[in-house]
């Protein structure tokens, strides 16, 4: 997360494995046009258009949806200062990071402006294209599987924080502040999830988030059970939510 612009920016989009992908995504498909980070912005849109043939069908049609989304947004912006503004913020990302489909849709608002403000910091970003292609997307097939036999998630790009290694623990040995941690998580990320989130998606997330490097599926599940018998979470269904 920008602080400066609260901007939601995930980073390792087009390196993760669809599993790490499903994960990555959730929060910020839901999020404004204007509240996305350039960079992040880019890569959902070039990863939409390879949808169809590197991820999941269900993810994919969520990829389809969300550019459809975008761009309805980056149309309703109004033609002068608020359109020119959002335009000139999409400098910061790397012109070969721009696909084809949003290359498209600034042609197109280009021809459709009419306000000299919008109109020139289209005409600028355009400019700044010429001569670049916009870079491919090969998605890892799935992630590595681990000599237990189940896949973990794999570490994308994890944002910036301190990390902290710990020793190899048993199932139960969860030590306070790595339990406090989970337990924080997951009521935060549960907050905005009124039909829950699933068990899978749950704890690849919260594994994916720590500040650990060794955090362990286990390690959550025993939090999360313990939350349960608590009253503080609910499981139905195969999904968690948060107890009311």
């Amino acid at each position: 997360m920008d602080e400066k612009k609260k901007l939601v920016a995930v980073a390792g989009l087009r390196k993760a494995d669809p599993t790490t992908l499903q994960v990555l995504t959730q929060d910020v498909l839901r999020t404004p046009l204007v509240r996305i980070e350039p960079g992040t912005l880019f890569d959902l849109l070039a990863l939409s258009e390879v949808a169809q043939e590197q991820v999941p069908a269900s993810m994919a049609k969520e990829l389809v949806a969300f550019r459809a989304q975008m761009f309805r947004e980056l149309n309703d912006l109004p033609d002068g200062e608020p359109l020119a503004a959002f335009v000139d913020s999409l400098k910061s990302a790397a012109p070969d990071q721009v696909p084809a489909c949003f290359r498209d849709a600034a042609a197109e608002l280009l021809d459709e402006c009419e306000h000299e403000d919008a109109v020139e910091a289209l005409r600028t970003f355009m400019e700044g294209l010429e001569g670049s292609e916009p870079a491919s997307i090969d998605l890892p097939k799935k992630a590595e599987v681990g000599s237990t036999g189940s896949a973990p998630i794999e570490k994308v790009e994890k944002r910036a924080a301190p990390r902290k290694r710990t020793s190899a623990r048993s199932t139960a040995q969860v030590d306070e502040e790595r339990a406090v941690w989970i337990a924080d998580n997951a009521l935060e990320r549960l907050a905005n999830y009124h039909n829950g989130l699933k068990e899978a998606i749950l704890v690849a997330g919260t594994a994916h988030r720590a500040p650990w490097d060794d955090m362990t599926e286990k390690e959550i599940m025993v939090v999360l059970r313990k939350m349960k018998r608590e009253g503080r979470l609910r499981f139905s269904a195969g999904r968690w939510f948060r107890q009311a």
